[in-house]
């Protein structure tokens, strides 16, 4: 039997959605599947992602149990800097392999830090976007808060590239296992990197909304804005359509703030906020999807959404941006419209083309449940099994 020790953020088990697509990942991967086969043993060991007295405590805590677990290898789901700091320190204390999980690269991947794969003009990018503070301290806190994230992800990568015969990488997508080859780290490809759920709910038949878009976070580089100028276009020639936004939403993304957007473009009897700090759980999201017609999701920066494989496994068409790895895995499915970045009149005009024929839409939902049905997290955790395995194995024989 071997034994995996996973590190995870306070909060895992109750919502992991709060944390974004890649916690959702390791949830649907380790809990519900890994956990269950009989030749693993999880444990998971849980960091205060927030204060950081108790993130040090946390590490402390963990050691003293991990040394009395003795796993075989020591495991953090996500790219985020603060997991990949706890699992590093624990490997090189416990002299046990470690697997990091990539999801996206450190730093480029976050929202809010650039579009870019290279980190420094991913870090020249958020100290741009800092500029626009309106006093010198909230400058300042934002200026040294994107310094200390930058040299923190630097450090990481290196210590990774130097403790490279203790670490594997598990890359979700090719793309991303190309950049980190590019840095030096080995890396375990895993394809498909994201499943999709059996669908547990029954599909309504009454549509309340023209369209929904669902994001974590509600952001201007998940595509909120792409959003509201593409709902601007398609009000002119149905001014009766409604669009529901929905997310979780960041501290300088206050509701009042889209609002104020929405207010500016006359979207007022258009657009309808369904938005909070804590943003959606799974159930409400599988709730709110089959009262709408279409999905859209112009993000200008992710990886593998997983809520476009909730999406489809609603029967609901997606519109999105033709964004490297979104192409790479969902373009497969012909009920993903994928349209280059920025082209907001021809997702308006893809989107209306939808609304006024409901064969087509009636088509394009059987498709969508067609490829929903192709897409299984059993299989990518299987996949995960095999790429830990290969990890052990390389250390072992090392």
């Amino acid at each position: 039997m071997i034994k995996i020790a996973i590190i995870v953020p306070k909060g895992f088990f109750t919502m992991p959605e709060r944390f974004g697509g890649g916690i959702v990942r390791a949830y649907k991967i380790y809990v519900e599947q890994l956990s269950k086969k009989s030749f693993f043993k999880i444990r998971f060991y849980c960091y205060n992602p927030i204060n950081k007295a108790l993130y040090l405590t946390d590490i402390l805590k963990t050691f003293i149990r991990i040394n009395k677990y003795n796993p075989d290898i020591i495991l953090s789901p996500c790219e985020v800097d603060i997991s990949i700091l706890f699992t590093l320190i624990l490997g090189v204390i416990t002299r046990k392999p470690v697997v990091i999980v990539f999801n996206t690269i450190p730093f480029t991947g976050f929202v809010g830090s650039g579009l870019f794969l290279d980190e420094k003009i991913a870090f020249k990018y958020s100290i741009q976007s800092c500029l626009g503070k309106n006093d010198l301290k909230n400058l300042f806190l934002c200026s040294t808060k994107s310094v200390m994230k930058f040299l923190l992800v630097l450090a990481l990568m290196y210590a990774a590239r130097f403790l490279k015969k203790q670490i594997m990488a598990i890359a979700i997508t090719s793309h991303i296992g190309e950049e980190l080859q590019r840095r030096k780290l080995k890396v375990a490809n895993v394809y498909p990197g994201n499943g999709i759920d059996e669908l547990q709910i029954m599909l309504s038949h009454v549509k309340i909304y023209d369209a929904c878009y669902i994001a974590s976070p509600v952001h201007i580089e998940k595509g909120l804005l792409d959003v509201l100028y593409i709902w601007y276009s398609v009000t002119k020639k149905n001014p009766r359509a409604k669009l529901i936004i929905a997310g979780r939403i960041m501290k300088d993304y206050q509701e009042e703030r889209l609002q104020d957007y929405i207010q500016k473009l006359g979207l007022n009897e258009n657009v309808i906020l369904r938005v909070s700090y804590e943003g959606l759980s799974h159930n409400e999201i599988l709730n709110l999807l089959p009262l709408c017609k279409v999905f859209l999701y112009p993000t200008r920066k992710d990886v593998w959404p997983l809520i476009i494989g909730e999406t489809l496994s609603i029967g609901l068409p997606v519109i999105t941006y033709m964004l490297h790895n979104i192409e790479y895995a969902y373009g497969w499915c012909p009920a993903v419209k994928l349209i280059r970045v920025g082209a907001v009149q021809e997702v308006a005009e893809e989107i209306l083309k939808l609304l006024q024929d409901d064969t087509q839409l009636i088509s394009t939902s059987k498709t969508a449940l067609e490829c929903a049905e192709k897409m299984t997290w059993k299989r990518v955790a299987l996949l995960e099994a095999k790429a830990i395995l290969k990890a052990l194995k390389q250390y072992y024989s090392n």
